[in-house]
């Protein structure tokens, strides 16, 4: 099939990033991950620990301006991505079927975050339309921008056919 499979997925409630990763460590290599990413933002000490229970890197993505969906910045070290234009590619995708989410019982706790995305239009001062995601401060959206960060990888890269995020 040529959809884009997902094959696990976990919320990470406890906020000490040192013990989520022994159990992200764990994961990665029960499932024999080659290639992982990550939302660059505040997780630069957790990014790095993760990178040294692995042995490999982790590449960064951060999202970064509107003007390219993404951008290898080699002195950053990082993907640059426009959190927009691949929040839309994400959602186009999702909606033409060509992402396949495992099973429903196991993901419907991560659902919520897709779900609760919105957008809203609004215009520049050239008076072009200007497209904003954003969701209520209530619902959470953490589990669409790690899917989204490791898609928009994917699509960069085409590296694996099957992801795992969390």
């Amino acid at each position: 099939t040529n959809r884009f499979r997902i094959v696990y997925g976990k919320k990470f409630l406890d906020p000490d990033a040192v013990r989520a990763n022994e159990e992200i460590a764990e994961i990665i290599k029960k499932f024999g991950v080659q290639f992982v990413c990550a939302d660059n933002g505040a997780g630069h000490f957790a990014n790095r620990d993760l990178e040294m229970r692995l042995g490999m890197p982790v590449l960064r993505v951060c999202y970064a301006g509107d003007r390219l969906k993404m951008q290898w910045d080699g002195i950053a070290g990082m993907y640059k991505a426009s959190r927009t234009r691949t929040l839309i590619d994400s959602f186009t995708n999702i909606r033409h079927g060509r992402v396949w989410f495992y099973d429903w019982k196991k993901f419907k706790d991560l659902a919520p975050h897709f779900l609760a995305e919105y957008h809203e239009e609004t215009f520049d001062n050239r008076g072009n339309v200007v497209l904003k995601f954003d969701h209520p401060d209530s619902k959470p959206d953490d589990a669409l921008h790690a899917f989204n960060v490791m898609f928009s990888v994917f699509k960069e890269t085409r590296d694996p056919k099957g992801f795992i995020f969390g």
